[in-house]
């Protein structure tokens, strides 16, 4: 389980981490499952969260730019503008035997350095969707915010589905541009 170490310290997102008993056994009835995202709190779109670590100042708008317009050329507007957020203060990833989610993280990195970004939550969504085989069945399941907490009735985390990812054929979006996506309202 990865913990943003800032839930420890000053917690303006108020992580909550699930009970590990109730994850546990998740974990055990799911067991082709090899990362669990929680979505996140605010927004439900990565394009979402990219307009506001632009108006936050945490990302530089040039930076943001260019991400978008290599991943419209490949997937087209209409694709990106559908990507699902999810909160990456928290998360639970398979660590052994996991090739595909591996590759998919040192995908983040590197296109965080490309690109000159600083916040993973920005690329990482994009990453999943690079990979079509974790975006099918169940090796990633999104579960709502409350899922996190203990549910009295059946002592485990409920409501845990698949992400909604935008259908892209051959890693190429039959509405692909290379005009860049002025609709996602990325201003300097």
């Amino acid at each position: 389980m990865h913990v943003d170490a800032s839930a420890f310290a000053h917690n303006p997102n108020r992580y909550v981490t699930p009970e590990f008993a109730h994850l546990s056994r998740f974990l055990r009835l799911h067991k082709s499952t090899e990362l669990v995202l929680w979505k996140h709190g605010q927004r439900s779109y990565a394009f979402q969260e990219w307009k506001t670590t632009v108006a936050f100042r945490l990302e530089k708008v040039s930076n943001i730019r260019g991400l978008v317009r290599a991943f419209s050329r490949r997937f087209g507007c209409a694709a990106i503008s559908k990507v699902p957020l999810f909160e990456l203060g928290v998360f639970v990833r398979k660590n052994n035997d996991a090739p595909i989610l591996n590759h998919t993280f040192v995908n983040t990195f590197r296109t965080l350095i490309a690109y000159g970004l600083k916040r993973d939550q920005n690329v990482f969504p994009l990453a999943l969707l690079e990979n079509p085989d974790m975006t099918k069945g169940s090796r990633v399941l999104q579960c709502p915010q409350e899922a996190k907490l203990p549910s009295h009735e059946r002592g485990m985390m409920t409501g845990c589905d698949a992400p909604v990812f935008p259908s892209v054929i051959n890693n190429r979006s039959p509405n692909a541009s290379h005009h860049g996506c002025g609709h996602l309202g990325l201003t300097p």
